[in-house]
């Protein structure tokens, strides 16, 4: 039996360190020794918006009026999506709340195997439901499902994310289009949550940048990691028949937080973070070039690089530690059994010389961890253990 260790920071790193540590958006400081600083490439915030939150927008509402402050979020927010929202508090009620809403009994449902725990618990939740699973982005086999299992008078509910932090993969959201038009059963539902403020005009994502009509899509993201606010999430669809129970009430308790990133993403200085985040996610894969196994897509701000066994990607994430930058295991269950790596987050806050440091010292962990262990980085892409 194949012992896992948790991808946590706590396996890999010795506790009594993590209790030493001073946590912010762009990296972290050791109590102990004040000028030691670690430079964060696992944060989820892109853009830095929660890091500006600090600086600036906590004194932006000395006192607020709750009501009249969520609703001008909301107005704010929906400009931004072009759409009626529908709000809930967290990540795991939206998914729970819609799928119990749209997806009929019998309704089959195709999973993405890929698709977050959370995400797929809700869709394991729903016990009158058929569930059939593909590989990743394998719409070839997706078609063959929904020409294969179609039962007639029921829907075929595609489940997938825009965006895989791991290994990095996009949705190829032009192609399921194709595949909407094309069968008229066939629906999708797409958590949009690591896609949402880093892409799209006003930071409203990979899908409602690329897709014309929601009338066969249902969208939902978790404004977390886009919006730097643990504010909940939203659902979108222009389809009548879904129609969504509003939780608007919901988002009061980050309201400050989520009020300062709709305005900035209702800014010009939008398109800049946009823009210098481009430019890092550019200037970091031109360092990494050939030198490391990066199977990831070089248009994300999520980089994966294989490691090949789950006991050398934590070997290179605390060696990373030890010079001063915290990159994060992908492991079973948040990655491939087969195919395990470190999963590198690039931000607009980050530096040249961050991402030039961070990238030398990689490739260095590499070196010294494969020449301990007599590997070469072609034995991590083919996974030879």
């Amino acid at each position: 039996m194949i012992k896992v260790k948790q991808n946590t920071f706590r396996s890999v790193f010795k506790i009594k360190h993590i209790n030493n540590l001073l946590f912010n958006s762009l990296g972290f400081r050791d109590k102990q020794d004040e000028e030691k600083e670690f430079i964060n490439f696992a944060t989820d915030d892109f853009l830095g918006i929660n890091r500006k939150f600090r600086q600036k927008g906590h004194v932006k509402h000395q006192s607020i009026n709750t009501f009249t402050e969520g609703n001008y979020v909301i107005n704010s927010l929906q400009k931004i999506f072009n759409s009626k929202l529908t709000f809930f508090p967290d990540e795991t009620m939206v998914h729970q709340e819609i799928l119990n809403q749209i997806i009929k009994q019998n309704d089959l449902i195709v999973l993405d195997e890929l698709v977050n725990p959370t995400l797929k618990l809700a869709v394991k939740q729903l016990h009158y439901n058929k569930i059939l699973t593909v590989g990743n982005n394998d719409l070839e086999k997706l078609e063959e499902l929904v020409n294969t299992q179609y039962l007639k008078g029921h829907n075929i509910w595609y489940v997938a994310q825009s965006v895989y932090p791991v290994p990095g993969t996009a949705i190829p959201i032009k192609k399921i289009n194709i595949l909407l038009r094309k069968y008229n059963h066939l629906f999708c539902y797409i958590d949009e949550s690591y896609g949402l403020s880093w892409s799209g005009t006003g930071g409203r994502g990979l899908i409602l940048e690329n897709v014309n009509s929601l009338e066969k899509l249902v969208v939902s993201a978790y404004l977390t990691k886009g919006f730097g606010a643990n504010a909940g999430a939203v659902a979108i669809s222009n389809n009548p028949e879904f129609s969504l129970i509003s939780k608007i009430n919901e988002i009061g308790s980050n309201i400050q937080s989520l009020s300062f990133a709709a305005d900035l993403h209702n800014s010009d200085e939008l398109i800049l973070l946009q823009s210098q985040l481009q430019e890092n996610i550019s200037y970091y894969h031109g360092l990494i070039g050939g030198h490391l196994p990066c199977i990831s897509n070089p248009e994300l701000p999520v980089s994966f690089v294989a490691g090949g066994l789950p006991e050398v990607c934590h070997e290179i994430c605390s060696q990373m530690l030890k010079e001063g930058f915290y990159v994060s295991p992908a492991i079973f269950p948040h990655a491939s059994i087969k195919q395990p790596g470190i999963k590198i987050n690039i931000s607009a806050s980050q530096t040249k010389k961050h991402i030039k440091n961070m990238t030398d010292a990689l490739k260095q962990a590499y070196n010294i961890t494969l020449k301990k262990r007599n590997k070469t980085l072609t034995d991590l892409l083919e996974n030879k253990n």
